[in-house]
């Protein structure tokens, strides 16, 4: 989705492991919000819940490249 951008830039900052994390934090959204939503609403319950997922993964990684980006960015800017 949106958010392989960001991933992508990650991964090319040799930052896998926050990659990891990230999705594992988003697989477990996805399987908790589809076990509270999909019983409530079927299969827009469903949707729902991947909707959810989806937003989580994304502002994830959206927080994590601006923390990253800001910090190799500070590296450039300081003099030794």
């Amino acid at each position: 989705g949106i958010s392989d951008y960001f991933i992508k830039f990650l991964i090319v900052k040799k930052l896998g492991r926050i990659v990891m994390i990230n999705s594992f934090i988003t697989s477990l959204s996805i399987v908790l919000s589809t076990i509270f939503f999909t019983p409530l609403y079927g299969i827009m319950g469903f949707v729902i819940a991947t909707l959810f997922s989806a937003v989580i993964d994304l502002i994830q990684s959206i927080i994590w490249y601006i923390i990253k980006k800001n910090s190799i960015r500070g590296d450039f800017n300081t003099k030794s």
